[in-house]
């Protein structure tokens, strides 16, 4: 077995290679319709666009999960490529709400990540507020908005 450092979720997070068997243990980066979650505190978006891309490269034909998505079999390319896209419709839509200027508050009651509120609606609000949080220090390093007067807006 190799052990493939996979930041993104977490700092330590891991994949599993059994390089005998072409099986690979992507643990929580579940390729799954709603996307990576990078919410924690310690996440990071680019580590999990970097860990992404990592994974594809591993010569595996079996990749298993610890969430939703379970086993996948063949081709890993399409199912990164989808996975990878829902962080770009997040960030495009989060540009696109900013085109006029918004507190933080407004941008939360937008829904991006969740697409719309959930029960219990306080974890979900937190939630939201994390992954949004990580996509605005994402947009401001990357210098493509602004954050002046308590507003968020396009550069």
């Amino acid at each position: 077995m190799r052990i493939i450092h996979t930041p993104g979720h977490a700092i330590g997070h891991c994949c599993l290679y059994f390089p005998a068997d072409e099986i690979l243990y992507l643990g929580d980066i579940d390729l799954g319709l709603f996307g990576s979650w990078y919410g924690d505190r310690v996440s990071s978006i680019d580590q999990t666009i970097n860990s992404i891309d990592t994974v594809v490269t591993i010569p595996a034909r079996v990749f298993i999960t610890s969430h939703e998505t379970g086993i996948i079999g063949g081709d890993m390319v399409e199912p990164a490529e989808r996975h990878r896209a829902v962080i770009n419709e997040r960030e495009t839509a989060l540009v696109d709400f900013l085109d006029k200027p918004g507190t933080f508050g407004e941008i939360i009651c937008r829904w991006i990540t969740y697409k719309k509120p959930r029960e219990p609606l306080k974890i979900f609000n937190f939630m939201e507020s994390a992954h949004i949080r990580k996509h605005l220090e994402r947009l401001l390093r990357n210098e493509k908005i602004r954050f002046e007067n308590g507003m968020f807006s396009v550069v």
